[in-house]
Protein backbone atom coordinates (compact mmCIF):
# COMPACT_ATOMS: atom_id res chain seq x y z
CA UNK A 1 0.00 0.00 0.00
CA UNK A 2 0.44 3.42 -0.43
CA UNK A 3 2.69 4.25 3.09
CA UNK A 4 3.38 8.10 3.70
CA UNK A 5 4.71 9.96 7.23
CA UNK A 6 2.01 10.18 9.85
CA UNK A 7 1.75 13.76 11.21
CA UNK A 8 0.42 13.20 15.35
CA UNK A 9 -2.58 15.08 15.92
CA UNK A 10 -4.03 13.86 19.93
CA UNK A 11 -2.59 11.13 21.50
CA UNK A 12 -2.66 8.10 18.53
CA UNK A 13 -4.54 10.21 16.30
CA UNK A 14 -2.30 10.58 13.50
CA UNK A 15 -2.86 11.97 9.70
CA UNK A 16 -1.09 11.31 6.33
CA UNK A 17 -1.05 12.49 3.16
CA UNK A 18 0.30 11.41 -0.33
CA UNK A 19 0.42 12.00 -4.14
CA UNK A 20 -2.85 10.19 -4.54
CA UNK A 21 -4.67 9.73 -1.28
CA UNK A 22 -4.79 10.65 2.83
CA UNK A 23 -6.25 9.07 5.27
CA UNK A 24 -6.84 9.69 9.19
CA UNK A 25 -6.62 6.87 11.91
CA UNK A 26 -5.37 6.04 15.49
CA UNK A 27 -3.01 3.40 16.81
CA UNK A 28 -6.21 0.32 16.09
CA UNK A 29 -7.48 1.27 12.17
CA UNK A 30 -6.55 3.90 9.62
CA UNK A 31 -9.01 4.64 6.77
CA UNK A 32 -7.74 6.18 3.58
CA UNK A 33 -9.58 8.32 0.57
CA UNK A 34 -9.05 9.12 -2.74
CA UNK A 35 -7.51 12.42 -3.99
CA UNK A 36 -9.51 11.99 -7.38
CA UNK A 37 -12.92 11.18 -6.20
CA UNK A 38 -12.95 12.15 -2.05
CA UNK A 39 -14.53 8.98 -1.39
CA UNK A 40 -13.37 5.89 0.91
CA UNK A 41 -10.65 3.72 -0.79
CA UNK A 42 -9.85 1.36 1.81
CA UNK A 43 -9.50 0.22 5.69
CA UNK A 44 -6.39 -1.12 7.65
CA UNK A 45 -5.34 -2.53 11.11
CA UNK A 46 -2.71 0.15 11.60
CA UNK A 47 -1.06 -2.17 14.56
CA UNK A 48 -0.35 -4.59 11.83
CA UNK A 49 -0.86 -2.89 8.51
CA UNK A 50 -3.44 -6.00 7.68
CA UNK A 51 -5.93 -4.93 5.18
CA UNK A 52 -9.45 -5.09 6.32
CA UNK A 53 -11.29 -3.37 3.03
CA UNK A 54 -11.04 -2.09 -0.47
CA UNK A 55 -7.67 -1.65 -1.81
CA UNK A 56 -5.76 1.13 -3.85
CA UNK A 57 -7.99 2.42 -6.68
CA UNK A 58 -10.73 5.24 -6.22
CA UNK A 59 -13.81 3.01 -5.57
CA UNK A 60 -17.17 4.86 -6.00
CA UNK A 61 -19.75 3.88 -3.29
CA UNK A 62 -21.62 6.97 -2.66
CA UNK A 63 -24.93 7.20 -4.42
CA UNK A 64 -27.72 10.03 -4.21
CA UNK A 65 -30.96 9.20 -6.51
CA UNK A 66 -32.42 12.73 -7.51
CA UNK A 67 -35.49 14.13 -9.50
CA UNK A 68 -38.22 12.07 -11.07
CA UNK A 69 -41.48 12.48 -10.80
CA UNK A 70 -44.01 10.43 -8.21
CA UNK A 71 -46.78 8.81 -10.30
CA UNK A 72 -50.22 7.86 -8.22
CA UNK A 73 -50.26 4.25 -7.07
CA UNK A 74 -52.62 2.25 -9.06
CA UNK A 75 -53.79 -1.33 -8.93
CA UNK A 76 -50.47 -2.26 -11.30
CA UNK A 77 -47.58 -0.44 -9.33
CA UNK A 78 -45.86 -2.84 -7.63
CA UNK A 79 -44.93 -0.62 -4.40
CA UNK A 80 -46.65 0.27 -1.21
CA UNK A 81 -46.14 3.96 -1.52
CA UNK A 82 -49.06 6.42 -2.23
CA UNK A 83 -46.77 7.40 -4.67
CA UNK A 84 -44.10 5.64 -6.74
CA UNK A 85 -41.24 8.03 -8.18
CA UNK A 86 -40.27 7.12 -11.40
CA UNK A 87 -37.49 8.18 -13.90
CA UNK A 88 -34.55 8.84 -11.20
CA UNK A 89 -31.36 10.29 -11.72
CA UNK A 90 -28.41 8.65 -10.40
CA UNK A 91 -25.29 10.95 -9.60
CA UNK A 92 -21.85 9.45 -7.52
CA UNK A 93 -19.94 7.87 -9.70
CA UNK A 94 -17.91 11.06 -11.12
CA UNK A 95 -17.18 12.72 -7.98
CA UNK A 96 -13.99 14.82 -6.72
CA UNK A 97 -12.33 16.07 -3.86
CA UNK A 98 -13.38 19.41 -3.03
CA UNK A 99 -12.18 20.17 0.73
CA UNK A 100 -11.09 18.17 3.94
CA UNK A 101 -11.49 19.99 7.42
CA UNK A 102 -10.36 18.90 10.44
CA UNK A 103 -11.80 19.98 13.97
CA UNK A 104 -10.72 19.27 17.45
CA UNK A 105 -12.82 17.83 19.83
CA UNK A 106 -12.28 17.09 23.94
CA UNK A 107 -11.45 13.10 23.16
CA UNK A 108 -10.69 12.99 19.49
CA UNK A 109 -11.32 14.49 16.07
CA UNK A 110 -13.94 15.14 13.59
CA UNK A 111 -12.30 14.85 10.00
CA UNK A 112 -14.68 16.00 7.08
CA UNK A 113 -14.02 15.06 3.44
CA UNK A 114 -15.66 16.89 0.93
CA UNK A 115 -16.26 15.28 -2.47
CA UNK A 116 -19.06 16.11 -4.90
CA UNK A 117 -19.32 18.49 -8.28
CA UNK A 118 -21.14 21.93 -9.46
CA UNK A 119 -24.49 20.32 -8.32
CA UNK A 120 -23.88 18.61 -5.25
CA UNK A 121 -21.55 18.67 -1.94
CA UNK A 122 -21.44 16.03 0.03
CA UNK A 123 -19.68 16.25 3.74
CA UNK A 124 -18.63 12.97 5.38
CA UNK A 125 -18.30 14.15 8.66
CA UNK A 126 -15.91 11.01 10.63
CA UNK A 127 -15.87 11.11 14.51
CA UNK A 128 -12.72 9.68 15.67
CA UNK A 129 -11.64 9.06 19.08
CA UNK A 130 -7.83 8.62 20.47
CA UNK A 131 -8.47 4.86 21.53
CA UNK A 132 -11.72 3.44 20.33
CA UNK A 133 -11.96 1.55 17.41
CA UNK A 134 -15.72 2.72 16.70
CA UNK A 135 -15.91 4.97 13.58
CA UNK A 136 -18.79 7.66 13.07
CA UNK A 137 -19.74 9.09 9.34
CA UNK A 138 -22.35 11.54 9.30
CA UNK A 139 -23.73 12.83 6.53
CA UNK A 140 -24.41 16.38 4.87
CA UNK A 141 -25.82 17.20 1.69
CA UNK A 142 -26.01 20.44 -0.11
CA UNK A 143 -27.26 21.79 -3.59
CA UNK A 144 -24.84 23.49 -5.14
CA UNK A 145 -27.61 23.97 -8.66
CA UNK A 146 -30.23 26.37 -9.87
CA UNK A 147 -33.67 26.08 -9.60
CA UNK A 148 -35.04 23.30 -7.85
CA UNK A 149 -34.19 19.53 -7.45
CA UNK A 150 -35.79 16.53 -5.44
CA UNK A 151 -33.65 14.45 -3.00
CA UNK A 152 -35.43 10.65 -3.33
CA UNK A 153 -32.49 8.70 -0.90
CA UNK A 154 -28.92 8.26 -0.82
CA UNK A 155 -27.01 5.19 -0.13
CA UNK A 156 -23.06 4.46 0.82
CA UNK A 157 -21.82 0.79 -0.33
CA UNK A 158 -18.45 -0.12 1.92
CA UNK A 159 -15.36 -0.98 -0.33
CA UNK A 160 -15.35 -4.82 -1.26
CA UNK A 161 -14.37 -6.10 2.57
CA UNK A 162 -11.19 -8.24 2.44
CA UNK A 163 -11.73 -12.09 1.54
CA UNK A 164 -9.69 -12.92 4.64
CA UNK A 165 -12.82 -11.90 6.20
CA UNK A 166 -15.29 -14.68 5.35
CA UNK A 167 -17.43 -14.93 8.35
CA UNK A 168 -20.50 -13.19 8.86
CA UNK A 169 -22.87 -12.34 12.16
CA UNK A 170 -26.11 -11.00 11.88
CA UNK A 171 -27.87 -11.05 14.87
CA UNK A 172 -31.31 -13.15 15.12
CA UNK A 173 -29.94 -14.79 12.10
CA UNK A 174 -29.70 -18.37 11.29
CA UNK A 175 -27.51 -19.82 10.80
CA UNK A 176 -25.71 -17.62 13.47
CA UNK A 177 -22.25 -18.15 11.49
CA UNK A 178 -22.68 -17.45 7.37
CA UNK A 179 -19.01 -18.84 6.19
CA UNK A 180 -18.01 -18.34 2.24
CA UNK A 181 -16.68 -21.41 0.74
CA UNK A 182 -14.82 -21.09 -2.33
CA UNK A 183 -16.86 -20.00 -5.33
CA UNK A 184 -19.53 -18.59 -3.09
CA UNK A 185 -20.91 -15.44 -4.86
CA UNK A 186 -24.75 -16.11 -3.93
CA UNK A 187 -25.65 -13.79 -1.30
CA UNK A 188 -28.20 -10.65 -0.39
CA UNK A 189 -29.67 -10.14 2.79
CA UNK A 190 -31.14 -7.29 4.49
CA UNK A 191 -29.78 -6.60 7.52
CA UNK A 192 -32.11 -5.69 10.74
CA UNK A 193 -29.11 -4.35 12.93
CA UNK A 194 -25.95 -4.89 12.06
CA UNK A 195 -23.39 -7.01 10.26
CA UNK A 196 -20.13 -8.62 11.44
CA UNK A 197 -17.49 -9.50 9.37
CA UNK A 198 -14.78 -11.82 10.90
CA UNK A 199 -11.04 -13.24 9.85
CA UNK A 200 -10.90 -16.66 11.54
CA UNK A 201 -7.11 -16.63 11.80
CA UNK A 202 -6.93 -13.39 13.44
CA UNK A 203 -10.08 -13.30 14.79
CA UNK A 204 -10.61 -9.38 13.77
CA UNK A 205 -14.30 -8.56 13.24
CA UNK A 206 -15.52 -5.39 11.32
CA UNK A 207 -19.05 -4.63 12.22
CA UNK A 208 -21.35 -2.21 10.79
CA UNK A 209 -24.85 -0.59 11.24
CA UNK A 210 -26.97 2.58 10.51
CA UNK A 211 -29.03 4.46 12.37
CA UNK A 212 -31.29 7.70 11.29
CA UNK A 213 -33.56 10.09 14.01
CA UNK A 214 -35.40 11.43 10.84
CA UNK A 215 -35.68 9.06 7.88
CA UNK A 216 -36.18 5.11 6.83
CA UNK A 217 -32.97 3.24 6.70
CA UNK A 218 -32.14 0.12 5.09
CA UNK A 219 -28.65 -1.83 5.36
CA UNK A 220 -27.70 -5.05 3.22
CA UNK A 221 -25.22 -7.43 3.16
CA UNK A 222 -24.02 -8.81 -0.57
CA UNK A 223 -21.56 -10.85 -1.37
CA UNK A 224 -19.83 -10.31 -4.96
CA UNK A 225 -16.68 -11.62 -6.59
CA UNK A 226 -16.90 -14.03 -3.30
CA UNK A 227 -16.01 -10.90 -0.89
CA UNK A 228 -18.50 -9.33 1.49
CA UNK A 229 -19.62 -6.04 0.90
CA UNK A 230 -22.34 -3.63 3.65
CA UNK A 231 -24.35 -1.03 2.23
CA UNK A 232 -26.45 1.51 3.62
CA UNK A 233 -29.10 3.93 2.41
CA UNK A 234 -30.85 6.63 4.07
CA UNK A 235 -34.35 7.84 2.24
CA UNK A 236 -33.38 11.22 3.34
CA UNK A 237 -35.79 12.93 0.73
CA UNK A 238 -36.66 16.53 0.46
CA UNK A 239 -36.60 19.66 -2.14
CA UNK A 240 -33.78 21.74 -2.79
CA UNK A 241 -32.79 24.97 -3.94
CA UNK A 242 -29.59 26.44 -4.44
CA UNK A 243 -27.50 26.57 -0.75
CA UNK A 244 -30.20 24.06 0.72
CA UNK A 245 -28.34 21.73 3.28
CA UNK A 246 -29.54 18.68 4.86
CA UNK A 247 -27.71 16.30 7.61
CA UNK A 248 -29.31 12.67 8.11
CA UNK A 249 -27.94 9.11 9.44
CA UNK A 250 -24.62 7.99 11.43
CA UNK A 251 -22.81 4.78 9.92
CA UNK A 252 -20.80 3.24 11.75
CA UNK A 253 -17.82 0.87 11.76
CA UNK A 254 -16.34 -0.98 14.86
CA UNK A 255 -13.23 -3.15 14.87
CA UNK A 256 -13.11 -5.92 17.68
CA UNK A 257 -11.51 -8.89 18.16
CA UNK A 258 -13.15 -12.24 19.36
CA UNK A 259 -16.18 -14.09 17.75
CA UNK A 260 -19.05 -12.85 16.14
CA UNK A 261 -21.40 -13.56 18.71
CA UNK A 262 -18.67 -11.07 21.05
CA UNK A 263 -19.03 -8.56 18.33
CA UNK A 264 -22.33 -8.75 18.53
CA UNK A 265 -22.10 -8.24 23.03
CA UNK A 266 -20.47 -4.96 21.91
CA UNK A 267 -22.62 -3.94 18.95
CA UNK A 268 -25.29 -3.36 21.59
CA UNK A 269 -23.70 -1.42 24.29
CA UNK A 270 -22.06 1.13 21.59
CA UNK A 271 -25.50 1.27 19.83
CA UNK A 272 -26.99 2.24 23.28
CA UNK A 273 -23.92 4.68 23.55
CA UNK A 274 -23.80 6.58 20.23
CA UNK A 275 -27.12 5.60 18.41
CA UNK A 276 -30.53 5.34 19.23
CA UNK A 277 -31.82 6.14 23.28
CA UNK A 278 -35.29 4.98 23.66
CA UNK A 279 -37.42 7.50 26.43
CA UNK A 280 -40.05 4.45 27.01
CA UNK A 281 -40.03 3.02 29.90
CA UNK A 282 -39.15 -0.42 30.84
CA UNK A 283 -39.88 -3.39 33.32
CA UNK A 284 -36.90 -2.75 35.51
CA UNK A 285 -36.30 -6.56 35.80
CA UNK A 286 -35.27 -6.55 32.02
CA UNK A 287 -32.55 -4.35 32.72
CA UNK A 288 -30.64 -3.88 29.75
CA UNK A 289 -32.04 -6.97 27.58
CA UNK A 290 -32.25 -6.35 23.89
CA UNK A 291 -34.38 -8.34 22.07
CA UNK A 292 -34.14 -9.61 17.93
CA UNK A 293 -36.95 -9.64 16.27
CA UNK A 294 -37.77 -12.10 13.98
CA UNK A 295 -40.46 -12.60 11.45
CA UNK A 296 -42.02 -14.25 8.65
CA UNK A 297 -41.66 -12.04 5.46
CA UNK A 298 -40.07 -8.51 5.72
CA UNK A 299 -40.53 -4.94 5.88
CA UNK A 300 -43.06 -3.51 3.92
CA UNK A 301 -41.05 0.12 3.14
CA UNK A 302 -40.17 -0.85 -0.32
CA UNK A 303 -41.88 -2.19 -3.32
CA UNK A 304 -39.59 -5.55 -3.06
CA UNK A 305 -40.73 -6.44 0.09
CA UNK A 306 -44.10 -8.29 1.50
CA UNK A 307 -45.33 -10.16 4.72
CA UNK A 308 -46.38 -13.52 4.78
CA UNK A 309 -49.90 -13.71 6.82
CA UNK A 310 -49.91 -14.95 10.28
CA UNK A 311 -49.83 -18.12 11.28
CA UNK A 312 -48.95 -19.18 7.58
CA UNK A 313 -45.07 -20.39 7.20
CA UNK A 314 -45.76 -21.62 3.44
CA UNK A 315 -44.24 -18.47 2.14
Amino acid sequence: MNKSYKKYLLGPIFQTDSNKEFSIGNALFEIFFSKTNGQLMRIENSYTNDLIAGGDKPYYGFRLEEGGESIPKTERTDSYYLDAPQNKHEWGSRTMLLDVELVHTSTGVMFTVSFGDSLWQIDRIITIESLSTLIRTDWRISYLGQGELKLRNISCTCPPIAKSFNEMTIPGAWPPVIALKAGGNALKSDVSYMACFRNPETKVCLSSWTADNEFIFLSEAICKNNQFQLRHEHKSAGRFKNGTALICGSDYLLLTEGSGLDAIELYRKKYLQNSYKSNIPHCSWAGEAVIWEGHVGKIIFDPEYCYAPYPTLKD
